[in-house]
């Protein structure tokens, strides 16, 4: 087989694996597919409401509303987080499969990605509804900002397919993930402004999330603001990871698919 054919195959296959666990997931809710909008949105409308009160971004140096500086670090948490978790997500629904039929097991990862894709479409036009509802006046470095989504889903991509063939022998990252995911959050300036001193403000300049989440929001709402470069540096670091990724997921999956068989 032809790497061209091979890789049609394995999009196509992929996509199939999507479909039916998208129809599956939303095929007993009242609202449907209304989830897929409303979801990110009731996550988010808490954290602004309380935000706002204690207004947690009166550092930042971005002049905007607080709901677009929340909602904004929000999607762009969510974005990455999704592409951490569907690869796994995706590797746990299929397991019966797996176990039962020899298919491409890059199908897998494909479907996970296709997961990712279709969220990043509904969470950019949430964050156009509320650049519109709150009057936010952006410029050319706006095409820059959604650039840099979609170098966030590699970052995130870095880090779920290496666990992918993990959760599907064990549960502890599945069960494990959510409680990992609230407590980053906290340690990336997403739902608050870098404060000027302190461990918190220590915790922030170092950790390598921090410019995969300022970084992009800065360009969708504001413009350039000079830290790129570390963006450009905390992508390269998970770059490599995500090479890493690659190669380690070729090589242990037919493991793992012989001790689940």
């Amino acid at each position: 087989m032809t790497d061209r054919r091979w890789i049609i195959n394995t999009v196509n296959l992929g996509w199939l694996l999507f479909l039916r666990d998208f129809r599956y997931r939303f095929r007993q809710a009242y609202l449907g597919y209304l989830w897929a909008f409303v979801r990110p949105v009731l996550i988010a409308l808490p954290v602004i409401i309380v935000g706002s009160h204690f207004e947690l971004a009166k550092n930042s140096p971005l002049k905007v509303h607080y709901a677009v500086f929340a909602f904004t670090g929000i999607i762009l948490w969510q974005i990455l987080w999704d592409a951490i978790i569907f690869p796994q997500w995706m590797m746990r629904r299929t397991r019966g499969i797996l176990k039962k039929i020899r298919f491409q097991y890059w199908s897998v990862v494909v479907a996970g990605c296709f997961y990712v894709l279709f969220n990043l479409a509904i969470y950019v036009m949430l964050i156009l509804t509320v650049f519109v509802l709150f009057d936010v006046e952006v410029g050319w470095s706006v095409l820059a900002g959604f650039v840099t989504l979609g170098l966030l889903i590699i970052c995130g991509l870095a880090v779920g397919i290496t666990i992918a063939p993990i959760t599907l022998v064990y549960l502890d990252i599945r069960y494990g993930l959510p409680v990992i995911s609230s407590a980053l959050l906290w340690t990336v300036p997403a739902i608050y402004a870098t404060p000027p001193e302190g461990t918190l403000s220590v915790l922030n300049r170092w950790n390598p999330l921090t410019p995969l989440i300022e970084v992009p929001r800065t360009l969708l709402v504001s413009g350039m603001s000079g830290k790129e470069w570390l963006f450009v540096l905390s992508f390269g670091m998970f770059f490599l990871l995500f090479l890493w990724s690659l190669k380690f997921y070729r090589e242990t999956m037919p493991k793992v698919i012989e001790q689940i068989i």
